[in-house]
C-alpha cells in the first residue's frame, strides 16, 4: 500500500488501510478450525449434560413451587409445560453456539494480532462452557477442559487493518535529529542562520535545517559508498535490504534515493560549489535577509554550474517539504530548535521584525508554515525560486506561474494533497 501513496497528510505518522491476505487466509483457517473443533466439543458436552440440566431445572422450578400461592398453581403447571418444551430448543441453540466458536475464533486473532490466541479461543469457549454448566447445575466452579493462557489485550475493531510503523523507525529518527542538531549549531556558528530566525522557527528554517542535514548525510553516502542503494550515517549504514519495512520508510527511501543520484551526477563538487549548496539549502527557499553575513556574501557570487546546484537544492528542498508533513518531525523539531538555540549559540544580528516576516513563533502544524509550504510546493512546480517580495494565501503571494492553492495544506509536486482544491 505505502508503493502507492500519492500524498502525504499533515500529521501523518505512517497509518495506512491495509488489507494483510496472510492474516485473511488465517482467519479462514480459524473459522474452520473452530467451527469443527467447537461445535464438536459443544455437542459432546451438551449431550452428557442434557439430562443433569433437565433435572436440575426441574428441580429448581419445583422448589418454586412451594412459595407460591394456590392460585398460582395453574400457571405454575402451564409455565411446567413450557420449560420442557423448550428444553430441545435450548439444546439447538447450544449447537449452533459451537458452530460460533469458528467466526469467534477469527475474531480473536485479528484484534488480538495473535494467531496462537486465535487457535486457542476453541478452548477457551469449551472451558467457559463447561464450567458455567457446572456451575448451574453441580454449583462447583470445575472444568474437565484445561486451563489456557489468557486472551491478550485487544485492539478496536476500526483499526484492525491499519498498518502502523510504532517503533521500527525510533532510532532512524533519533539519529536524524541528532543530525539535525549537529547541522543547526554548525550553521549558526558558520553565520548561515541567524540564531534569532532559528529561535522563532522560521518557516524557511523548517525546511532548511533538515534538507542541509539531508544533503550532508547523502552526500557523504554518495562519496562512501557511490552508486549503492544505501544511507551512510556517522556510525552505520542502512542499507536497501536492513532498512526498516513500513509505510514511511517505503515512501521515502525511494526520494533519499534519488537525491543521492542527483548528487552523484554532479560529482565531483568543489569546495565553493559545496558552501553554496550548504549555504542554500539554509534559506529554505526564504529570503536572503533572515540569513546571516556569511551566506548572503556566498550566495552573491556567481557560480559556473548555478543550474546544476539549483537543481540539486530543488530535489532536497522539495524531500524537505514532504518531511515537514511527517507527525513525528512535527512533534521533534521545536525541540531540536529548543535544544539548539538554548546550547549557547550565537544570538548577534538579529534582524529588525520585518525581516523575519511571518517567522513569529510558528511551528510545522501553523496556518504560517503550511502557507510557506504551498509557496514554496508551487515554485518548484515552475522551476522558479521563493524570493523576496513573493508572499503566501493569506497575506503572500505565490511564485510567477504558480496556481492559487487552498492555505492550510500542500500539493506536493507530484503528489495529490489530502485536501482538494477548488476549479
Amino acid at each position: 500500500m505505502a508503493a502507492h501513496i500519492r500524498g502525504i497528510p499533515r500529521g501523518w505518522d505512517g497509518e495506512v488501510y491495509d488489507i494483510p491476505l496472510i492474516n485473511l487466509f488465517f482467519a479462514v483457517a480459524l473459522i474452520a478450525w473452530g467451527s469443527i473443533i467447537g461445535s464438536v466439543g459443544i455437542v459432546v458436552l451438551a449431550t452428557l449434560k442434557l439430562v443433569p440440566a433437565v433435572l436440575r431445572t426441574l428441580y429448581e422450578y419445583v422448589v418454586l413451587l412451594k412459595d407460591l400461592q394456590p392460585w398460582w398453581w395453574l400457571f405454575w403447571f402451564c409455565g411446567l409445560a413450557l420449560v420442557l418444551a423448550a428444553c430441545p430448543l435450548v439444546y439447538g441453540l447450544v449447537v449452533c453456539y459451537g458452530f460460533a466458536s469458528g467466526p469467534r475464533c477469527a475474531i480473536e486473532a485479528l484484534t488480538s494480532a495473535s494467531i496462537v490466541s486465535g487457535f486457542l479461543e476453541v478452548v477457551r469457549i469449551l472451558r467457559e462452557f463447561d464450567m458455567g454448566s457446572n456451575i448451574f447445575i453441580l454449583h462447583y466452579e470445575k472444568s474437565c477442559v484445561p486451563r489456557v493462557r489468557e486472551r491478550p489485550i485487544r485492539q478496536a475493531m476500526s483499526r484492525m487493518f491499519v498498518n502502523r510503523p510504532e517503533d521500527s523507525l525510533q532510532e532512524v529518527w533519533d539519529v536524524f535529529f541528532q543530525e539535525c542538531t549537529r547541522t543547526a549549531r554548525r550553521a549558526v556558528a558558520n553565520q548561515w542562520l541567524l540564531a534569532a530566525s532559528l529561535d522563532a522557527l522560521d518557516p524557511a528554517v523548517i525546511i532548511g535545517v533538515p534538507a542541509l542535514c539531508t544533503f550532508d548525510t547523502l552526500y557523504r553516502s554518495a562519496l562512501e559508498a557511490p552508486g549503492e542503494r544505501c544511507i551512510c550515517w556517522p556510525s552505520s549504514t542502512c542499507e536497501e535490504k536492513s532498512r526498516p519495512r513500513n509505510s514511511i520508510a517505503d515512501t521515502f527511501w525511494p526520494k533519499l534515493m534519488a537525491c543521492k543520484d542527483e548528487i552523484g551526477k554532479h560529482l565531483p563538487l568543489a569546495d565553493d560549489e559545496l558552501l553554496y549548496l550548504r549555504v542554500k539549502l539554509c534559506a529554505g527557499g526564504g529570503e536572503v535577509d533572515a540569513l546571516g553575513s556569511t551566506a548572503k556574501a556566498v550566495l552573491a557570487k556567481e557560480r559556473p554550474r548555478s543550474q546544476d546546484l539549483h537543481g540539486i537544492c530543488a530535489e532536497f528542498t522539495r524531500l524537505s517539504l514532504e518531511l515537514s508533513r511527517l507527525g513525528e518531525m512535527q512533534r521533534r523539531f521545536p525541540n531540536m530548535v529548543a535544544a539548539v538555540t538554548g546550547g549557547g549559540t550565537h544570538r548577534g544580528d538579529v534582524p529588525a521584525p520585518e525581516v523575519l516576516g511571518f517567522a513569529r513563533d510558528v511551528g510545522l502544524e501553523s496556518m504560517e508554515f503550511q502557507e510557506f509550504a504551498l509557496a514554496m510546493a508551487l515554485s518548484q512546480e515552475d522551476g522558479s525560486e521563493l524570493s523576496a517580495g513573493m508572499t503566501t494565501p493569506g497575506g503572500t503571494q505565490a511564485a510567477p506561474g504558480g496556481t492559487q492553492g487552498q492555505p492550510g495544506d500542500v500539493d506536493l509536486p507530484g503528489f495529490v494533497s489530502s485536501t482538494p482544491r477548488d476549479p
